[in-house]
């Protein structure tokens, strides 16, 4: 376990020891995002105790940025709207100081059943320059880093992904396991009921991506994705 607080990470947890792999029957869970945004009780109860209840050992992967509890609400636009719409922070969870939050989040997945692997909480976090050419600009044209400041959260997003992505490989090396399926949710993901991994156990192909039927806009709906593992990165 490694801690340390500095101007831009307040708190930093990676779980090495003690970790439970069940044969076939473990699930990876990656989130990252917004502190304000992060809806815990839908997640906890039709997530974690959901996989738990069906036989699975769940590991999460938690990456979140914000540590300010006096603010309440966020805006963010649409993609085809410059409309600005009013968002609110979990009520049960969002007047908590740092350390009441973080020791909420721990115990709340425990108590489920989980193990919360790796667990970082950001005051600020900062991007490295970006490389100029024209290669780069026209990568993410549609959210482009070097225009706004949606394509910049795209690349924080990927990094915190990265971090944690290396964290639960080195995990696997360190118990010469598998994880069975490897879930990416979003922060503001409200689960309406529970995730049922049980009937995904008979897919045999580990290169399988499960996503929502919907939004998918002539790709995939990733907001949400199941993947065997050989399909994650």
């Amino acid at each position: 376990s490694t801690n340390y607080s500095s101007e831009e990470a307040w708190r930093r947890t990676i779980r090495f020891d003690d970790v439970v792999f069940l044969p076939n029957r473990t699930v990876a869970v990656f989130i990252s995002g917004l502190r304000i945004r992060f809806i815990l009780g839908s997640f906890v109860q039709h997530v974690v105790w959901a996989a738990v209840r069906d036989g699975f050992a769940v590991h999460v992967y938690l990456s979140l940025l914000g540590l300010d509890p006096r603010r309440r609400t966020y805006t963010y636009a649409t993609q085809y709207s410059d409309e600005r719409i009013l968002g609110e922070a979990d009520p049960r969870t969002g007047l908590l100081a740092p350390h009441s939050f973080d020791q909420h989040v721990r115990e709340s997945i425990e108590k489920a059943g989980g193990e919360l692997i790796y667990y970082e909480h950001l005051k600020t976090e900062a991007l490295d320059e970006l490389p100029e050419g024209p290669i780069f600009h026209k990568r993410l044209s549609q959210y482009s880093p070097y225009k706004s400041q949606s394509g910049k959260a795209i690349l924080k997003l990927w990094r915190a992904r990265e971090l944690m992505w290396n964290s639960s490989v080195a995990l696997e090396a360190r118990y010469n396991a598998q994880y069975r399926f490897v879930l990416w949710t979003r922060d503001d993901a409200f689960w309406p009921s529970p995730i049922q991994l049980r009937y995904f156990l008979n897919e045999t192909d580990p290169k399988t991506v499960y996503g929502r039927n919907c939004a998918t806009y002539g790709g995939i709906n990733d907001k949400t994705v199941l993947l065997g593992r050989q399909a994650a990165p």
